[in-house]
């Protein structure tokens, strides 16, 4: 069992199971689901880059889960750590991480998420994603269709090209330059490991490309230089929640919310700015109260 470190000091066991399972390729994939109730409806948590199962407003989200009387699912998906090893069903292994992970795989693992939960019984779900997982939540439904997901929430939804561009400004065309170069010389999945690029050196230039090329379809995912293309062609409910003080924000969060709005196409979506940073610290309580009112009303639940 996991334990809750609360504010007032006090410490909680989390009741539910470690589980195992595949991505569609054939990856082993650890998770951890907590279902208090017994529910068959659920949620299934993305984490973000370099994070894990046990990362980002988690504690927020077990609560909200328990609040709301439904499961959550959260699990480590091949973005976890900086580098990280997986094993697959064949007895081979998949170098992964946030360093070198291919974006466009995060199809498979929330392909395998959602099946697991349909295997235990489950009959609906949600995707949630924070940071990093909102892109991965939102190509998933960009790209599949699948009648168990009933909804979209998504957890600072940032803009890493611009955010990128902002912090290495003139440097920025040459760190783009920089990974091109490398790509072509066989060196794509190799580390940076160039001073001038703090922090982006730990990352190898083919992940980089994917947050901060221009082309790049992760990039532009939440790019909100431009209409957020990826919100209007997603027509279930969705709400998504930045804190006020978010640290990799672009432009001011009630900007982003502002635009993200503007894209709706389903009556059930919604925004909100809570007090905290990107992970929410500072507004959990914000945070759990708006996120079960509107898992409630997308669910139908008393």
């Amino acid at each position: 069992m996991f334990k809750e470190a609360k504010r007032v000091g006090k410490m909680h066991q989390i009741p539910g199971e470690l589980c195992n399972f595949t991505a569609s390729d054939g990856i082993l994939l650890t998770g951890f689901l907590y279902n208090p109730t017994h529910s068959k409806k659920g949620i299934i948590y993305l984490h973000g880059l370099g994070s894990s199962m046990v990362g980002g407003p988690i504690w927020s989200l077990y609560a909200i889960a328990k609040k709301a009387r439904i499961a959550l699912l959260t699990f480590n998906n091949r973005g976890m750590g900086l580098v990280n090893g997986f094993k697959k069903v064949n007895g081979k292994r998949l170098l992964a991480g946030a360093s070198c992970e291919r974006f466009v795989d995060c199809i498979k693992d929330v392909d395998g998420a959602i099946q697991y939960m349909k295997k235990q019984g489950f009959r609906k779900v949600v995707l949630l994603g924070h940071g990093t997982g909102c892109q991965k939540t939102a190509y998933y439904l960009l790209k599949k269709k699948n009648k168990l997901v009933k909804g979209l929430i998504l957890l600072a939804p940032v803009d890493d090209l611009n955010c990128d561009k902002k912090l290495y400004k003139k440097r920025y065309a040459i760190l783009v330059k920089l990974c091109k170069n490398r790509v072509k010389k066989g060196k794509g999945n190799f580390p940076l490991l160039d001073p001038r690029f703090k922090p982006s050196k730990w990352y190898s230039p083919n992940r980089l490309l994917s947050v901060i090329s221009e082309s790049g379809v992760e990039a532009n995912l939440f790019n909100y230089a431009k209409p957020l293309k990826v919100i209007r062609k997603i027509h279930l409910p969705i709400l998504a929640i930045f804190g006020k003080k978010e640290e990799y924000a672009a432009i001011p969060p009630k900007d982003m919310l502002r635009m993200i709005k503007k894209e709706f196409k389903n009556k059930n979506s919604n925004t909100k700015l809570t007090p905290g940073t990107n992970n929410f610290k500072g507004g959990e309580k914000e945070l759990v109260k708006v996120m079960v009112d509107w898992l409630k009303k997308v669910y139908h639940l008393a």
